[in-house]
This record gives structure tokens, C-alpha cells and sequence, in this order.
């Protein structure tokens, strides 16, 4: 059997008693073997010294038991395989097979009584123990890289030869009471060392009636200090047989082999760091001997073979190992079975544990009782392969038609699971996954199947049709915009909007827009901005999934800048609660920007002014308190200004810009869309209402070309919000007026904190104006807002707001603010009112007087007047005028009716 070393026809005899006188004996041979491809292996042969002596008809057996005719002290053994086509293959390796010289002992053999004939056969390693073990191997065809060979014992190494060229060693080692597991390995001149290989198990239990094994119990006293120590360790004759880890033991229980002849036990203390002590007071044992005769003790012995297996299952019982003299035998099965013979075979028909009973009775009555357990299991049940399950997305289309096919709902059977999905389409593509997706491109009928595979190797198949029909002709898709605005003032930003487009047939693939000005762009809603005053032809094209296309066009008209002359601002002031209200505007815009606050602080609850729904025809404010709140406020007031989109210059060549962007939790920064001449004022309100929860946006880093710009919740909330609408106002400092409206732009140096700071106006104004102002700077990141109170016409206080959603910290280093103050010139004019008066009541009066919305404007001392001219100032808003008589005690009449004058 040509194999190299870790792979060689091994045997290993162990075990079974033998005599070398002439009689027949039993031995017990195991061996591993890798079969050829061809012929096929019928069994294997022992021969003895060249004469077969026994054989096995299992092919797949790996050991058996003979009855042998031992002449000599050594015996060789060969093995060989049984082919189909009545051959044999090469011999084995001899095995020397070296008695220990006497009559029924062990053919392991304490290792003092081996012949020394033998051992220069076989080398007997260096290792520990009493029972001889002898392996054999065949030569390696190639030794140049070979130094020697390893023997492992359960993966602990048990003995070694250096030679290249030994085929055999006999080892030695104590008998475990349970599997003992030998393998080899080949040791290379480099220094290491191949795999494992050779795998033979030997359990000495099996041979009750070979192999002497005992439960002996040892208890001692230790006297030393056993913090040192980590067990004890049992030795007999010298050799250690069992031990304990823990180093308060004082006693331990042993299975341990007991052969014959006289026994010394002891014990050592095992040092920490694997050192032991000495050696205890020895214990002296000898074992009693076995008689033959009729006075032998009675004992029942059961042989049974085999104790497992797959139901049903037939096992041997044999009882003729007992001793003693006896008369009668007597089997309990465990399954309600019984039998009276010395031996015995019994089918299990069922799986379980049972346990067999053997009672012998000798001539006088008395018995003993032995038992063993039989372990039968269910048979295997076959395998049942799983169940291909498949759906598909469509059944039929015309081409190309795009089908989702899925296979998820396929299942295996008891444990297993599917491990493999594979698609045939019929059109020569595959694909794998539980699911997949297919084009068929041709007209025709097609079969998708779908084999599924479990782990058990098992498969199962399913199919599907898919009818493609001829694709039909493609319908060119219809191009739909719309733009807002389509007229306006240089810069004018328009928002192009293509999502009308449709394909009745497909679907739109791509949107292409040429603006008319050279520029261009992509998508199905983009924005531009023209910056040259004429009328653009705007076009938009797109593309269906076929390629047709289809195109549609508007005309945008860009006018001239805006001149201050024309720059349409609108300002006034609102009560803000936290409910919504509507602001309506009086004045036209196309695009309007709305800016207002801060807020009054007629109630300390910390909020923020916040817009939505700005429109050309108004917006709406409210005062948001934090969240942390309960959001009822009570009423404040709070400016608000309303300029047109754009970037402006004003008269004196200042210059003014408004627009609105898109503001997130993260600073970014916003470039002007022209740049200014020196920093301008900045000034933001946030305009939409996305999210629900409230926000302050924080000004940083304003220079000529841009600013920087954020916006967080209440600092106890996690800093994520959805984006809102910003609108944002950029005006170089200084003072002058557009038509009626008087502006002052300013700001502070880093001096506005929590505290209340006064700001006086350079001049004072005739009334209180119009405040609108935002920090400047962003010095700390605390959540906060500003606050206003005694707004007059000499100046304001204002202050830096924290919430206190996490903390009730609200101190805040000094901050830059900001602030726009708005108000009318006084235009006086002279209005002249005619009037009715009864005549007959001239008498009781002395004259009238012209009352606007309810205040006196101005008086005449003549009863007999019907009209009156006199000086007053320009009303601003809508105003109703009325005329009252005053009699001679200074009493007043009932007014007249009104006039109402709207400017």
C-alpha cells in the first residue's frame, strides 16, 4: 500500500489477552486506509507470519477481532485490502508483534518485560508509563527532508524515534479509562514537524475482561503552605496516575488500570511553578489473584457488542467471562425482553437508552449481577429537497420589457436552509441572488426558471412564461414650464419649473434649458439669474426613455435697476402674540422681502419673531416662544419692513441689497449678489415654517462680499432642524431718506450683552420711529435672541436673550448689534372744508371745528363761516375727517359726517 507517512496503512495491536503457547487467543487490529478510485475495496486480510489468519468482509471497517495461534515471542502481522475483482493490494508494513513471555498477561506489556530480540526490531521510546504499545508504518519513498517521527496520545506527545528509516517503536503509556486517541507525525530535518495523521482510537473499557480498571480512593494531610501549591498529583509505582488542581484537596478518587503483582501508591504536592515535592509515605497494594477453580469467586460479566446504534439493532450478549460456579444465567433486556442462556442476541426495535441485566446464580443460590447501557437512535430520515417558490412584476409587455422576478419565498425543509438561487431567463442570460431583475429586448416567448439549492445539496426548480411583445412606435413626450417671476429689474433671479412635462409612453429621462442669454442648464426645476435689461427667450427641452424629444419656451423681460426714485419699501409696525397673523401689504410687489423685530418685552419669556406664507399680498408673524414653553404669549410689538428683491442704490450712492436663501443648523457662508462699498448692516427673519420647533439665527463674518449665517433649536434639543426660508437685508450705514421715508443705519461696537444697553440716537426724532435690528457678530454660540423696550424718540435699550431650556445660565459676552431706525417727514399742506349750518342756530354757537380721525386740526371763531382753509400735516395713513359746532359755553355738537382721505 504505497502512501507517504501521513498517510500510511497503520496497525496498532493492543489490548486483548495472549499467550504465546501453541493455543488459539484473541487480538484486537485497528488500521487506517485511503482506498484507490478503482477497483472497489470488498474488505481487508490478516496475515501472520505470511499465512492469512483472518479477514473482514466490510470495506468500510476500520478494525477486528481474531482468534490467533501464537508459536514464537514475536510474531510479524501484514494487512491487506480485498478488491471487486478478487486481488489484493500490497502487504502492510510488518507489524512485530512481542509477547511479554507469560501466560494471560497484557500484550501491551509492562516495559520491563519486553525481549530484547524484539526491541532491536522495534525501538522502544523513552516515555512514561507500564502497558508497551507498538506501531508500524511504511517508508517514506522520499527520507531526504525526514529526521524522524512523532507519537501523540490524545494530541500529548507520547514517544519519538530520530531515524529516518524505522518503520516501527513500541511506546509506552498508562491505560486511560476511556478513548485513547494515537496519532504520528513526521519530523523534518528544519525542525518542523507535518500535521497529524493516523487516527486510531483504543478504549481499554471495552475489554472488561483484559484491562483490570478500579475506583480507588487516596486521602492525605499536607502540612506545608498551600498558597504555594497548585494540586497533587497521585503516583503508583512510581508513574503518575491521576491528579487534582485544586491545593485545598485532601482526597481524590481515581479509575485507574491495576495490573497484577505488588502496587506502591504516594503523593506529591505540586509546586506553582511545576516543580513537586517529595514523594509521600508509600502505600503498598496487591491486587487478589483470580482462582479457576469451583471456588472462584462468583461475578457476572457481560460482553455486548455493539452497545450503539440505528434502530432496530440487534446486539450479542455474552456472559461466559463470569466466574464462579455457576448454574444458572438470566438476561433482562431493559425493554421487557428476558433470556436464560450464556449468550444471547437481542434486536431493539425502538430508539433509546436501555439497560441490560445479567444475573448468575451458582450451585448454592447465591448471585451477582453485572449491567450494561445500549444506546439506539432514531434512523436517519432521507432528506426532503426544498420548494422552489417565484414571482415576476409583469407577464407580458412589449419590448423592452423590464421584469422583477422574485424568489424569497422558496423554502427548506427541517433545518436546512437555501443557500443558492440561480436564473435561467430562456434568452441565454442567468443571473443569482433571491431576487432578480431582467430585460428581455426581442419579441418572443420566454421561460424564466429558478433552481434553488439547499445545504443539503438538494434542489428544486420553478418556471414562469414571459410574453414580450414588438415594442410600439414611441410618442414624442409634451414639454410644459412655468417661471416665476417673468418680468423684472436687473439682477432678476427666475425659478424655472419643468415637472408638467409628460410622456405618455415612458417616462422623461433628462430636462434641458437654454435661457436665451447664452447660459444653460439641467434638471427639471433650476433657477437663473439675468443680469443684462432686455427679453430672453427661455427654452426647455426634454428627453423621453426612447430619446424623442419635445420643446417648449417662455419670454422673460429684465428691465432697468430700480432707481431709489422707484424702490418700493413699505414699513409699519404689528401686535405680535404666539398665535399667526396676517399682515396684508398696501403697496405692489413682485417679489417681496419681509424683515421684522425684535420683539418687545412686555412679557420676560424668551421667543423669537418668525414669518411664513410671504406673498405679494402680505405674510404672516407671530412671537414663538421656546419650546420649553407653553407658546401663550401675551401681546408685543414688533417693526416690520418690506423692500423689493434686489440689489439697490440709493440716491447718495449708498447701496442696499434684500433676498432670501436657504438657511440650515451648520454656518455658511451667503454671497451678496453684487458687492457693497464698505460692510453693510445686516439684518435677517426667518421666513418658513418647515419645522414646527423655534429657531434664532446667528449673524458672523460680515464683510463687503458676503456673511456668514446659521440657526440652532433650544440647546437642550439635539442640533438638527429641516432647512427654513431666510430672508436677509444688507444696507450700507449711514442716514438719508427715500421720498417720505427717513432711515439711520448703524451699529454698536461688542457691547450689548444679557444686561439692558441704552443706544441714543444722534438727533432726535419727532415720534418714536420704527426699530428693526439683529446682532452682528457671533462672539458665543448659546441660543439667544434680542429684546427690545423704551423704544422713544431719543433712543432704545436692548439686550442679548438666552433660553433656558438646558440651564438657567443666561449671562452672554458682549455682542455687535445692528439697527435700521424708519420714520415719515412731517409734510404739512393746506386743506380747505366747506360745510351746511342752519342759520337759525348761529345764535347759540361760536364756532366750528375740523377734527382728523377724532383730533382737532384746526378752528374758526365765526358762526357765520361755511369754509375753512388751514394748515396741517400730510396724513400718512387712512384718515376720516369730520366738522363739529362749538356753542357759547364751549360744548360741542354732534360731528358730521365723515370724509375719509386714503393717501
Amino acid at each position: 500500500m504505497q502512501r507517504k507517512i501521513i498517510r500510511l496503512l497503520a496497525l496498532l495491536f493492543c489490548g486483548l489477552s495472549i499467550a504465546v503457547s501453541a493455543a488459539a487467543q484473541s487480538i484486537h487490529v485497528e488500521w487506517g486506509y485511503t482506498p484507490p478510485s478503482e477497483p472497489a475495496v470488498t474488505g481487508f486480510k490478516l496475515y501472520q507470519e505470511g499465512a492469512p489468519v483472518c479477514q473482514t468482509q466490510n470495506p468500510n471497517a476500520t478494525a477486528m477481532d481474531c482468534e490467533v495461534t501464537l508459536t514464537a515471542a514475536t510474531t510479524n502481522f501484514t494487512l491487506t485490502a480485498t478488491f471487486s475483482d478478487g486481488s489484493e493490494s500490497p502487504h502492510s508494513a510488518p507489524f512485530a508483534f512481542t509477547s511479554d513471555g507469560s501466560t494471560g498477561t497484557d500484550t501491551s506489556g509492562d516495559t520491563g518485560t519486553t525481549d530484547d530480540s524484539a526491541t532491536t526490531k522495534t525501538p522502544v521510546s523513552s516515555s512514561i508509563g507500564n502497558k508497551l504499545f507498538t506501531f508500524s508504518w511504511e517508508q517514506p519513498t522520499d527520507l531526504s527532508n525526514v529526521a524522524g517521527y512523532r507519537f501523540y496520545l490524545n494530541s500529548t506527545r507520547l514517544c519519538e524515534t530520530t531515524s529516518p528509516t524505522d518503520t516501527s517503536i513500541a511506546c509506552t503509556a498508562n491505560l486511560l479509562p476511556g478513548e485513547m486517541i494515537f496519532s504520528m507525525s513526521q519530523v523534518h530535518t528544519d525542525g518542523s514537524e507535518s500535521g497529524l495523521s493516523n487516527l486510531l482510537v483504543f478504549n481499554p473499557t471495552a475489554y472488561p475482561e483484559t484491562f483490570t480498571f478500579k475506583l480507588l480512593g487516596f486521602s492525605w494531610e499536607y502540612s506545608g503552605d498551600a498558597s504555594s501549591i497548585s494540586g497533587f498529583r497521585i503516583y503508583q509505582n512510581n508513574l503518575p496516575i491521576c491528579e487534582t488542581t485544586d491545593p485545598a484537596a485532601r482526597n481524590l478518587t481515581c479509575t485507574v488500570d491495576v495490573p497484577s503483582g505488588n502496587l506502591v501508591y504516594g503523593v506529591k504536592a505540586v509546586n506553582a511553578d511545576g516543580t513537586e515535592s517529595s514523594l509521600s509515605n508509600l502505600l503498598a497494594y496487591t491486587p487478589a489473584t483470580t482462582s479457576t477453580d469451583d471456588t472462584a469467586t462468583l461475578q457476572a460479566v457481560i460482553q455486548a457488542t455493539p452497545v450503539t446504534g440505528t434502530a432496530p439493532v440487534t446486539v450479542n450478549f455474552n456472559a461466559g467471562s463470569s466466574t464462579g460456579t455457576i448454574s444458572q444465567y438470566q438476561w433482562d433486556f431493559g425493554d421487557g425482553s428476558i433470556a436464560a442462556t450464556s449468550t444471547a442476541s437481542h434486536e431493539y426495535a425502538s430508539a433509546g437508552t436501555y439497560t441490560a441485566k445479567l444475573t448468575v446464580t451458582n450451585t448454592t443460590g447465591a448471585s451477582s449481577t453485572a449491567i450494561v447501557s445500549v444506546t439506539v437512535t432514531e434512523p436517519a430520515v432521507a432528506a426532503i429537497p426544498p420548494t422552489a417558490v417565484l414571482s415576476s412584476s409583469s407577464a407580458a409587455g412589449p419590448a423592452p420589457l423590464s421584469v422583477n422576478f422574485d424568489g424569497t419565498g422558496s423554502t427548506a425543509t427541517g433545518l436546512a436552509t437555501i443557500t443558492s438561487y440561480a436564473w435561467s431567463f430562456g434568452d441565454g442570460s442567468t443571473a443569482t441572488g433571491a431576487t432578480a431583475t431582467h430585460s428581455f429586448t426581442a419579441a418572443g416567448t420566454y421561460t424564466t426558471e429558478l433552481t434553488v439549492t439547499d445545504s443539503n445539496g438538494l434542489t428544486s426548480s420553478a418556471s414562469t412564461p414571459v410574453v414580450v411583445t414588438a415594442a410600439a412606435a414611441n410618442i414624442a413626450p409634451k414639454a410644459a414650464l412655468s417661471a416665476t417671476p417673468t418680468s423684472g429689474s436687473t439682477p432678476l433671479t427666475v425659478s424655472f419649473d419643468g415637472s408638467a412635462s409628460t410622456d405618455s409612453d415612458g417616462s422623461i429621462a433628462s430636462y434641458t434649458w437654454h435661457f436665451g442669454d447664452g447660459s444653460s442648464a439641467s434638471g427639471k426645476t433650476v433657477s437663473h439669474t439675468y443680469t443684462t435689461e432686455a427679453s430672453f427667450i427661455a427654452t426647455l427641452q426634454v428627453t423621453d426613455d426612447l430619446g424623442a424629444t419635445a420643446t417648449t419656451s417662455t419670454t422673460i423681460t429684465v428691465k432697468p435697476q430700480e432707481t431709489a426714485a422707484n424702490l418700493n419699501i413699505e414699513t409699519g409696525e404689528v401686535a405680535v402674540t404666539g398665535e399667526w397673523v396676517r399682515v396684508s401689504l398696501s403697496s405692489t410687489f413682485q417679489n417681496p422681502v419681509v424683515i421684522a423685530g425684535p420683539a418687545s418685552f412686555n412679557d420676560p419669556a424668551p421667543g423669537v419673531i418668525r414669518l411664513r406664507n410671504v406673498d405679494a399680498t402680505g405674510f404672516d408673524i407671530k412671537f414663538t416662544e421656546w419650546n420649553y414653553l407653553d407658546g401663550a404669549h401675551p401681546q408685543e410689538t414688533a417693526s416690520y419692513l418690506v423692500i423689493e428683491k434686489g440689489h439697490h442704490t440709493l440716491p447718495d450712492g449708498s447701496m442696499v441689497e434684500a433676498g432670501s436663501f436657504t438657511g440650515k443648523t451648520s454656518f455658511a457662508t451667503i454671497p451678496f449678489n453684487q458687492a457693497f462699498s464698505k460692510k453693510p448692516v445686516m439684518m435677517t427673519t426667518i421666513a418658513s415654517n418647515n419645522e414646527t420647533d423655534t429657531i434664532s439665527g446667528r449673524i458672523k463674518d460680515v464683510t463687503t462680499s458676503g456673511f456668514a449665517y446659521y440657526f440652532r433649536e433650544q440647546e437642550k434639543n439635539t442640533n438638527k432642524h429641516i432647512n427654513e426660508t431666510i430672508n436677509y437685508l444688507a444696507w450700507e450705514p449711514g442716514e438719508g431718506s427715500l421720498g417720505s421715508l427717513q432711515y439711520r443705519v448703524a451699529a454698536t461696537a461688542n457691547v450689548v450683552t444679557q444686561a439692558w444697553y441704552a443706544v441714543a440716537f444722534p438727533s432726535p426724532y419727532s415720534a418714536a420711529p420704527l426699530l428693526l435690528a439683529d446682532m452682528q457678530t457671533t462672539v458665543n454660540t448659546d441660543t439667544s435672541a434680542l429684546r427690545m423696550q423704551k423704544l422713544s424718540a431719543t433712543g432704545f435699550e436692548v439686550k442679548v436673550e438666552e433660553e433656558q431650556s438646558k440651564d438657567t445660565e443666561v449671562a452672554h459676552p458682549a455682542e455687535a448689534i445692528g439697527y435700521i431706525a424708519l420714520s415719515q417727514k412731517e409734510e404739512k399742506v393746506l386743506a380747505t372744508f366747506t360745510w351746511e349750518f342752519d342759520a337759525t342756530q348761529e345764535s347759540t354757537i361760536s364756532g366750528f371745528q375740523i377734527l382728523a380721525n377724532g383730533t382737532v386740526v384746526c378752528t374758526c371763531n365765526k358762526p357765520a363761516d361755511r369754509q375753512l382753509s388751514c394748515e396741517m400735516t400730510m396724513p400718512t395713513g387712512p384718515t376720516a375727517f369730520t366738522i363739529q359746532a362749538v356753542d357759547t359755553t364751549g360744548g360741542v355738537g354732534n360731528a358730521s359726517n365723515s370724509l375719509n382721505y386714503t393717501p
